[in-house]
This record gives structure tokens, C-alpha cells and sequence, in this order.
């Protein structure tokens, strides 16, 4: 059985999937997350910070002897907001190749985008005819795609990447924690204008199920779950998991009114993710607002790495991604 190993060198976490390959599709053998930071304290420079490129170094280590473990044919790495933005990307993707091994590619915002909207497509989160939002909150970046299962298939209708991942305002914002109902509304202006392209969109399609995926979502999801792990189904891939809206903004009534100490003790929050998770609540919050009344809610167990498995597939493992991407740019 073939085996390949994707990683993705997010702002906030590295992420490893290995996927083991079958006539019939593939199947995610073996998932890691480390919390890296790699764009902490370094969006405003517009730089990778020492202490964060060691830190990503360190962490492509464990992943190197990982797919030692499991034997891979092929390893796929892109490099995503953090790494596209800053000055000095270049210095820490020689360093991954010449130390690790491992050559990193630095991927648009609209790939990045269309890879993570073919990750959700996998687990089926839209009824047929339903139209959906992908919503991707990452460290650097949000990314969005507009699709609708019609009955000979998807139909991507529209995506994009904007600058509003919840490392990036935190550094440039500095809120306050508690961030308050007030530190909030304070960040409006900012996500008016940056969102605005995301708002038209909304405006033009109107989707009706907002799809959740990556690390916010998920922590989301556990505090909704009391940390219990979601039964996601049997087959080959993992479904999308229903999330009830209304409990979604019971907690982030107390996201707002609670410091990190407190979230921090929450049953089913992960330690990496308190920090920004009351931003990453605003954020899904003001799109459920755009979208408006009676929308339906769910996370996807899957995102950008098991997107770039299924390119890696159509590619038939290819040394580089490059060829399989489409215009994005039409």
C-alpha cells in the first residue's frame, strides 16, 4: 500500500496527515498537530521571527521521522499566510529543505482556499441543492469558498483569502482580555474593510449553511461537546458534524466575558487555541450575522492537508503541486 505524507506550515500550527492510497480513494492513517506560532510577533514586521523558524524546524524534525515510520512515497509542504507575507520566508523554507529534508511550497491565499473547500467536499456537509460558506480561521488568514451541491456534482462558485486570521489581529490589534463586548465593536472597522469582498459574495449567492473547518472550529465544537470526541460515522472519510447555532452564541457570550485564565480551565479547550479563540468567535459570529436568520451550522473534520491529499491523488504523486492547480484567477 502507498503512503503519502502532507504537511501544512500554518501561522499558528504545523499539521501532518498521512494518507495511505487504495484503488478506491485514500484514508487518513495518522494526524498531528503541533502548535508552532510561526507568524506570532512577527505580522506588523512582516517577518519570521528566530525563535518561531526554530520552533518550526523543531516540529518538521518529529514529522521527518514520522514518515520514516510509516515508509512514504511522497511528501507534499506548503507554506501558507505567515510564510507568504513575511521578508525572510525564504531563509526558513531553505532551512526546512536543508535540515529537515522537506521542501516547503508557499501557496497563494486562493489556492490555499480551493484546497481546503476540496477537503470539505469529503465530508459531505450539504444537503442536495443546498448552497454553503467554507470559513477557515487560520493564524494569517481566513479563507472562504461558495459552493452548491447540484445533482451532477459540486459547483465551486466563488472563494478568497483575506488578511484576518486571529494571530494576525492579535498582533495588530493588541485586544484587551477580557476581550468585552467593547474590545469587540472596536475591531469592527478593521473587519468591515477587510471582509468587504466576503460580504458582496454573501450578498450574491447567499449561502445558507456556514461550514466550519481547522483549528477555531474544532475548539468551538469541543467546548460545545464538553470535550467529548465527536462520532463522526463510519466509511472512508469522516462526516461533517452538526453544530447548534444557538449554543454557538451562548458561548461566545462567555468568550467575551471570560480571561484566559478561565478559558484556559474550560472542559474540552485546547491550550493553543484559548488565546485567540474569542477573536475567532467574533469572526463567526459577524458572518452569521451577514448570512442571516436560519442558518445551519457544521464543522468539517477535514481541511486544507486532506485537500491536498486528494490534489496529490489527481496528481499521481507528482514531485510538485504545481501542475494540478487551476485558474483561480479567471
Amino acid at each position: 500500500m502507498r503512503r503519502i505524507g502532507v504537511i501544512d506550515c500554518g501561522s499558528n500550527s504545523f499539521t501532518l496527515v498521512v494518507a495511505e492510497l487504495a484503488e478506491q480513494g485514500w484514508v487518513r492513517a495518522f494526524a498531528n498537530s503541533m502548535p508552532v506560532g510561526l507568524g506570532a510577533g512577527g505580522f506588523q514586521s512582516q517577518t519570521i521571527r528566530p525563535d518561531r523558524a526554530a520552533r518550526g524546524l523543531d516540529a518538521l524534525r518529529v514529522f521527518r521521522e514520522t514518515l520514516r515510520n510509516y515508509g512514504v512515497d511522497a511528501v507534499y509542504a506548503t507554506g501558507t499566510s505567515a510564510l507568504r507575507d513575511a521578508r525572510n520566508a525564504k531563509s526558513f523554507v531553505d532551512a526546512a529543505r536543508a535540515q529537515c529534508g522537506i521542501p516547503i511550497e508557499v501557496i497563494s491565499g486562493r489556492q490555499e482556499a480551493y484546497a481546503i473547500w476540496k477537503g470539505v467536499l469529503l465530508t459531505e456537509p450539504l444537503a442536495p441543492g443546498e448552497r454553503g460558506l467554507v470559513m477557515d480561521i487560520g493564524g494569517g488568514s481566513v479563507e472562504f469558498a461558495i459552493w452548491e451541491r447540484a445533482e451532477d456534482g459540486p459547483v465551486l462558485r466563488w472563494l478568497e483569502s483575506v488578511d484576518a486570521g486571529v494571530v494576525r489581529i492579535k498582533d495588530l490589534a493588541k485586544p484587551t482580555d477580557p476581550l468585552t463586548d467593547a474590545g469587540a465593536e472596536r475591531l469592527t472597522p478593521f473587519l468591515d474593510d477587510v471582509l468587504t469582498p466576503v460580504d458582496a459574495a454573501i450578498a450574491e449567492w447567499r449561502p445558507r449553511v456556514l461550514v466550519g473547518s481547522s483549528g477555531s472550529f474544532d475548539a468551538l465544537a469541543a467546548l460545545l461537546r464538553s470535550g467529548e470526541p465527536f462520532a463522526a460515522g463510519e466509511g472512508v472519510h469522516a462526516r461533517a458534524e452538526p453544530i447548534d447555532a444557538t449554543a454557538l452564541r451562548g458561548v461566545h457570550r462567555e468568550l467575551l466575558d471570560a480571561g484566559l485564565e478561565d478559558r484556559l480551565a474550560w472542559k474540552g479547550m485546547p491550550a493553543s487555541r484559548a488565546p485567540y479563540l474569542p477573536l475567532s468567535s467574533v469572526l463567526v459570529q459577524r458572518m452569521l450575522g451577514r448570512m442571516g436568520d436560519e442558518v445551519r451550522v457544521a464543522r468539517s473534520p477535514y481541511a486544507l492537508r486532506e485537500g491536498l491529499v486528494e490534489l496529490a491523488v489527481e496528481a499521481d504523486l507528482a514531485p510538485s503541486l504545481e501542475p494540478v492547480w487551476p485558474n483561480l484567477y479567471a
